[in-house]
This record gives structure tokens, sequence and C-alpha cells, in this order.
């Protein structure tokens, strides 16, 4: 469908996501002389990402040792991806990564701490946390 502006740039709307759409634009000058046609650019709009993450699970603390251990879990599931996991100890922020395993060290022997990880995408939907509670050795 034809659609005239004066600028330089146009905002479409009504548009079905998941359609794609090809526009190709001309100009025209004052006396109504118009160019070639450009060649089409094509687009597929798509709805906004909001759904979060599956909770990481399974978390489970390996190679504890008095100052440090390793706490892995299984992968989470997004409908578009998981872009990475942070994990808190005690509340606070430790460790952003993209693997489902990450080691703590400088721990405090014979110590509880309490792990958690919640998966997030790149639109910024954050999972649940899964949990899991590691004591140093002493």
């Amino acid at each position: 469908m034809p659609v005239a502006v004066t600028a330089t740039t146009a905002t479409f709307s009504g548009l079905t996501n998941g359609t794609g759409y090809d526009v190709s634009v001309r100009s025209r000058d004052t006396l109504g002389n118009a160019s070639a046609w450009s060649t089409a650019v094509s687009a597929t709009p798509r709805a906004p990402d909001t759904q979060a993450p599956s909770t990481p699970a399974g978390l489970k603390a390996s190679l504890i040792t008095r100052s440090s251990f390793q706490v892995c879990w299984k992968a989470s599931t997004d409908n578009v991806g998981v872009a990475g996991y942070r994990m808190y100890r005690n509340g606070v922020l430790a460790a952003t990564m993209n693997a489902t395993c990450q080691s703590l060290s400088g721990l405090t022997r014979n110590t509880s701490y309490t792990i958690t990880v919640r998966a997030f995408d790149a639109a910024g939907n954050v999972s649940a946390a899964g949990s899991v509670t590691v004591r140093t050795r002493s």
C-alpha cells in the first residue's frame, strides 16, 4: 500500500507480528517528477519478549573446601533464548556468567552460604531463583 510522506522516515502501524513486509521508496520533486523505486527492504515485526526464562533447577554444590566451592545447575530454557545467569551469595550478586557452573572462593571456613541463581534473557526478563545452601569445611 503506498504511503506518501514529506520526511525521510516513516512509521508503519497496524502491522501483524510474524508477517513479512517489503518496503521500497522513491522521491518526487515539486514538479511531480518521480525517481525510480529503490531496492526493497524486508522486515518482520515481532511482539516484544515478555516471558522470563525457566527457574534454574537442580542446584548442587561440589568441590567443597574450607574456602571455596562450586555450584552447578540444569540449564534454563526461554521462548527466545537465555542470555546468562546471575549468582547471588547470601543475597549479594557474586557473579554473572553464561555457564551452568560457577566457583566461589575466598570464603570463611565452616560457614553456611545461601546461593541463589537467576536466569535472564536479552529482553531483561529474569527468572525466579533456584537456591542451595552450602557449608564450607571446618
